[in-house]
């Protein structure tokens, strides 16, 4: 009887650790917001306004601006020409050299501008089912993890076996 419940929590032990992993991966994505975005609108005809414009993250991510201009920017959730500006996040001025961090917690997508130069307009999409393009998959650890598991329960039961005897 001992024998069997060993063998099963060493079987299901891997699996929890396993379901734990998303929680304990803090999942982070990167955009950059480029120097000379704010000087003219040259940035909208090549889509890097942000750098990426578009992000693809899953929920629990944390997105990271990083202002590498020569002036400040905002970022503002919400589009120029509606009443729902800043109501998600809004970063306030991030003067050169600053960054400004927001966790999506809830899936949706997401538009945000530039308060100082509305012509800056990037989108984050939040579903489960997106990585982020900036940060590794959490799930290309698994595979190791899943081998190192097994490795641990035929270990655990070749002692077992040895005990036995």
């Amino acid at each position: 009887m001992m024998v069997q419940r060993l063998a099963l929590l060493l079987l299901v032990a891997p699996l929890v650790v396993m379901s734990m992993m998303p929680v304990l991966a803090q999942q982070s994505a990167q955009v950059a917001i480029l120097k000379g975005d704010g000087a003219s609108q040259a940035c909208v005809t090549a889509g890097n306004c942000f750098d990426p414009s578009k992000l693809s993250v899953s929920p629990g991510t944390s997105v990271t601006w990083t202002n590498n201009d020569q002036v400040s920017h905002t970022v503002t959730s919400g589009n120029p020409n509606d009443n729902q500006t800043g109501t998600v996040f809004d970063s306030s001025l991030i003067a050169p050299g600053k960054t400004f961090t927001f966790t999506f917690k809830d899936a949706g997508t997401f538009h945000y501008f530039c308060q100082v130069h509305p012509w800056m307009a990037g989108e984050v999409v939040v579903g489960a089912g997106s990585t982020s393009a900036s940060a590794p998959e959490f799930g290309q650890m698994v595979p190791a993890v899943l081998v190192a598991s097994m490795g641990a329960v035929l270990y655990a039961g070749r002692r077992i076996a040895g005990s036995l005897r």
